[in-house]
């Protein structure tokens, strides 16, 4: 890979856009309401509540509505890799004598897609999808070389962000790249290699066959490591006015899919909520938002969590307004 083909990576996040999207949702609505895109609806009786399922009966006036998204994207995207370093370029000997070819090299790559910016796909091509992530998304990337960490930080500001980039056959071939980058990355929690203005974490992998992907929509599984025969690496390097400084390459030979928790969302006669997840799902925090918009961040929920024999729950009482939730570990 040449310097160009690294510093093509980086050149996608240097704008600007309000963020959107939905996780899980609480609502109180009115009677006479009806909510067409939810699973759960209120009918014209103020004291029945209406599922495909079944009829509850004796709720009070003021009804809780509940709807949620059932489907991957609520769901957050994570897979552990491994490999080895297959490359090394070091103009300022600024790699750690420690990490040489063919060193160990492991990690894993985490990204929320309900928390991409606005909800959307940046690049009006049907061919190239650009998806980012900043201080109100979900995006985590983490690399052992041998005995050294990289990795990235919560951004905490709006700008610079972390991005996903998806070819679906774009000038003959299919390709992923996500990446973060300076002031986010950090090496052993602190001050990254090097004498550098511009330092990066990405992820490649080309298809040169153009078969990997169906289209360029943001992936909502962790991607098969077979359909990208032509490159699948991970770089870590930095660039001084825009010159390399150093370069590690390591190919990545195994990816192992680590599914996520579904988060589910009940509603109780009594006028409370119990969210719950599976009991196997562990270190999980479950955060919670009012509102979705720029600025407006993600809290823990302190609520106790109960555990039964088949899940993890947490019961909330019911208040007006809009609520947003999901799992982070």
């Amino acid at each position: 890979m040449t310097r160009d083909d690294l510093r093509s990576i980086t050149l996608v996040k240097r704008k600007s856009f309000a963020s959107g999207g939905s996780i899980l949702a609480l609502l109180l609505m009115k009677p006479r309401v009806h909510d067409r895109s939810s699973r759960v609806r209120l009918e014209s009786n103020p004291t029945r509540f209406t599922t495909p399922m079944k009829t509850i009966r004796g709720l009070s006036i003021v009804i809780l509505t509940v709807w949620m998204t059932l489907n991957a994207t609520a769901a957050m995207v994570r897979f552990d890799f491994s490999g080895v370093v297959t490359h090394i370029s070091d103009y300022s000997n600024a790699v750690p004598g420690s990490i040489t070819y063919d060193t160990p090299m492991s990690g894993s790559l985490s990204y929320d897609p309900s928390t991409i910016r606005n909800g959307i796909d940046y690049n009006p091509s049907p061919n190239s999808g650009s998806y980012y992530f900043s201080s109100d998304g979900v995006f985590s990337i983490s690399v052992k070389i041998g005995p050294h960490t990289f990795s990235n930080l919560t951004h905490t500001t709006e700008f610079p962000y972390a991005s996903i980039i998806v070819h679906n056959d774009y000038l003959g071939d299919d390709r992923f790249t996500a990446e973060d980058g300076s002031p986010y990355v950090v090496m052993d929690g602190g001050a990254f290699l090097g004498d550098c203005d511009d330092s990066y974490i990405s992820f490649d992998f080309v298809d040169n066959t153009g078969t990997a992907f169906d289209s360029d929509a943001l992936p909502l599984a962790p991607i098969e490591l077979s359909r990208f025969s032509n490159r699948h690496t991970v770089n870590v390097f930095g660039l001084k006015n825009e010159n390399m400084v150093f370069n590690i390459t390591a190919t990545i030979t195994n990816i192992d899919g680590v599914l996520p928790p579904k988060l589910k969302m009940h509603a109780q006669p009594d006028r409370t909520v119990k969210l719950s997840w599976p009991l196997a799902a562990e270190g999980f925090k479950l955060l919670q938002t009012t509102n979705l918009t720029t600025g407006i961040g993600w809290t823990t929920n302190t609520a106790a969590i109960v555990d039964t024999a088949s899940e993890h729950t947490v019961t909330l009482p019911a208040s007006d307004g809009a609520m947003f939730f999901r799992l982070k570990n």
